[in-house]
């Protein structure tokens, strides 16, 4: 049985060893020439799909550069804020820091003047128990606890009197408490005395501070701070 092929043409169909359509003459197409079609498309075709890999490949290296030049301007600006931030916190902390004046002591701490160590040793709120020693109506009374050491070359006069007291920057009352309170003596270079030293406050007060004069000459003051 002879085998048949159609023609591109017209339709038709026709032997397939036939060269010519024997209804319209067009030339028959074989197996070569479909070869030859294939071929010369993929000789169009590749170079056009090459150049668009290559052109959404360098689309995609700048898309990708452009992410990380962004990356990387972003962490730098994170950064410097973060430091800016630091910055600020570290000035604010600066800001906020008291600075305590060299004259003034708080309880534990011990004053040196080259002649005298005072330590101021404890301060507290004190009741008589003498009915006939009282404050009077909204005031009470409060002690601090001293230790004094001659740390001169001559003899020296420690005394209760060598400290005032302020409440509120007003001068305080001494009373008339003797209990383990600091007594007038002489200490000799390298001896100590210790005691209380008594005052009378108002209840309410704010400011508690005790004074003693660490130069006769400057009238300069150490301060002790009870409140």
């Amino acid at each position: 049985m002879a085998k048949l092929k159609v023609c591109q043409k017209c339709g038709s169909t026709m032997d397939s060893s036939a060269k010519a359509c024997p209804q319209c003459g067009a030339p028959a197409k074989g197996k070569t020439g479909c070869i030859i079609g294939g071929v010369i498309a993929a000789v169009i075709l590749i170079p056009l799909i090459a150049n668009s890999s290559n052109s959404d490949s360098d689309t995609k290296t700048t898309d990708t550069s452009s992410a990380v030049v962004s990356t990387v301007s972003v962490a730098e600006e994170n950064s410097t804020v973060a430091e800016s931030k630091g910055e600020v916190k570290e000035e604010s902390k600066e800001e906020v820091k008291e600075e305590v004046p060299n004259n003034v002591y708080k309880v534990g701490e011990t004053l040196e003047t080259g002649k005298v160590k005072i330590t101021f040793q404890s301060a507290e709120d004190y009741t008589s128990d003498n009915m006939f020693i009282e404050p009077d109506e909204g005031n009470k009374y409060i002690r601090a606890y001293f230790v004094v050491e001659n740390t001169g070359n001559t003899d020296t006069l420690v005394s209760s009197y060598d400290f005032d007291c302020y409440a509120d920057d007003s001068a305080a009352d001494t009373p008339l408490l003797t209990d383990k309170m600091l007594s007038s003596t002489t200490l000799s270079p390298g001896r100590k005395a210790e005691g209380y030293v008594y005052y009378e406050v108002p209840q309410n007060a704010q400011k508690i501070e005790i004074e003693y004069e660490t130069s006769y000459w400057t009238q300069k003051k150490a301060v002790f701070v009870v409140k």
